[in-house]
């Protein structure tokens, strides 16, 4: 199995944000913020390490090195690929949304308020 080495390179930067943000005790709810990083760097990781097996057509195309062995079960390889990809696009979906909605006043950020001054258009 060869990682995948930017999401591997991702994750390890997720984690180590999370791990940051954990030893940093300036706010109290940054814990929020590690678990969110945490679940993202966990995402990207396991899609670092899946098989990754190539489709062609609509089919899983299992690799010479998967079936070097006696026995092999296509079925297992194929229903791993498919957890892993699942848990991935979970964990990292989730932790984006998570930390956008986090981190939305920083995404977002408010415009002050216009005053309307007395005499100008559109003041009744």
């Amino acid at each position: 199995m060869n990682p995948d080495y930017p999401f591997v390179a991702g994750g390890v930067a997720a984690l180590a944000i999370s791990l940051y943000l954990l030893c940093k005790r300036s706010r109290r709810q940054l814990w929020q913020a590690a678990l969110l990083w945490a679940c993202l760097g966990a995402g990207l990781m396991i899609q670092g390490f899946a098989p990754h097996l190539p489709i062609e057509g609509k089919y899983f195309v299992i690799p010479q090195r998967f079936l070097k062995a006696k026995t092999v079960r296509v079925d297992k390889i194929v229903d791993q690929e498919r957890r892993m990809q699942n848990l991935s696009a979970l964990l990292t979906g989730l932790a984006a949304v998570g930390l956008g909605v986090y981190y939305r006043h920083l995404l977002f950020p408010r415009r002050p308020e216009q005053t309307i001054q007395k005499g100008e258009p559109g003041l009744s």
